[in-house]
């Protein structure tokens, strides 16, 4: 017959079954890790987030007009209950009209601020997105996209004047202020600034890489890169005032992918003027899968230009614009 366990002898068991429970748990651990290793949890790329952000960007920015629009319209209702307040004949009417406008006006400054903080929310969003899209298109195209940043003019020794010209006499009945006299041209009387009657929104998106007006498709342009418009200081292609060069036309869809075979319009002009292109650009090759030729292009003016490219999208076209200042 077994005695009574000693006091010893327990803490000895105890310490035993702790060491075989501590080891078990151990080894399911490592077990897991190791079918872990073997199945690997499903990877989320970078285009994915990307598309993510700029979806749920748009949504954020859908969801504060409709609630700047709803304070706007509890304002109208606020101000139609007050004057119902005042024209009321008995008390009684006038002070539940007003307390229905205090009410009232009391959630405006939520609604507005509700809405202020959905589009703060979705410019970040559809600004990380943007980013994540630009990396990987870059990614896709670096060894043809020679440009990152926004398209720029290349610099010229003459003063840019407007409308297709450099230096141009000037008229009598000018005002004074356009007849300042620059340093002296061969052949030219006096020198004329350039048309400032422009009014350049600020700030201005002039980023060469943009979203689709319907979010269908990602898309780049640039200068081919020539003796035209490559510049002298490092390698990035510009643009060559008043001279026909060639662009190339990067189109993605927001999932990364190359979108080909499109049969893509080109449209130009110069916002605060009432003309468009001297040109008419059109695309005349795919040079590769989602990369499109752009010939004919030619700016005869410094100043805000908008280049518009409409692509097909099912049955309706979608439209990536591009604002550029020269």
């Amino acid at each position: 017959m077994m005695g009574k366990p000693s006091r010893k002898g327990l803490i000895n068991y105890f310490n035993g079954c702790w060491f075989i429970t501590v080891n078990l748990l151990l080894s399911n651990v490592l077990y897991s890790a190791e079918v872990s290793i073997e199945k690997p949890p499903q990877i989320i790329s970078t285009v994915d987030i990307a598309s993510q952000l700029i979806y749920d960007g748009r949504n954020l920015e859908l969801s504060s007009i409709k609630l700047i629009s709803r304070s706007n319209q509890l304002r109208k209702d606020v101000n139609k209950l007050r004057v119902s307040a005042r024209s009321a004949k008995d008390e009684y009417t006038k002070q539940q009209l007003s307390d229905a406008a205090n009410l009232l006006a009391s959630q405006i400054s939520q609604w507005q601020q509700q809405g202020a903080d959905n589009r703060q929310q979705s410019s970040r969003y559809l600004g990380y997105g943007h980013k994540l899209l630009t990396q990987a298109m870059f990614q896709r195209w670096q060894s043809r996209i020679k440009l990152q940043r926004e398209i720029s003019l290349i610099p010229s020794k003459h003063q840019l004047l407007a409308h297709n010209t450099q230096i141009r006499s000037v008229h009598p009945s000018m005002p004074k202020v356009m007849q300042t006299v620059k340093e002296p041209v061969a052949n030219m009387s006096l020198s004329v600034p350039a048309m400032n009657n422009q009014t350049i929104p600020s700030p201005l998106d002039t980023s060469s890489f943009q979203l689709s007006r319907d979010l269908h498709y990602f898309a780049h342009v640039e200068p081919v890169a020539s003796e035209l418009t490559v510049l002298s200081i490092g390698n990035e292609p510009a643009v060559p005032l008043n001279t026909i060069h060639q662009w190339y036309l990067f189109i993605s869809d927001l999932k990364g992918q190359p979108v080909a075979d499109k049969k893509i319009q080109v449209r130009g002009h110069m916002p605060g003027h009432v003309h468009g292109l001297p040109t008419q650009p059109r695309i005349t090759a795919e040079v590769e899968p989602g990369v499109y030729l752009v010939e004919g292009v030619k700016f005869q003016m410094i100043g805000w230009w908008v280049m518009e490219f409409d692509i097909p999208h099912n049955k309706e076209l979608d439209t990536v614009k591009f604002n550029i200042v020269l």
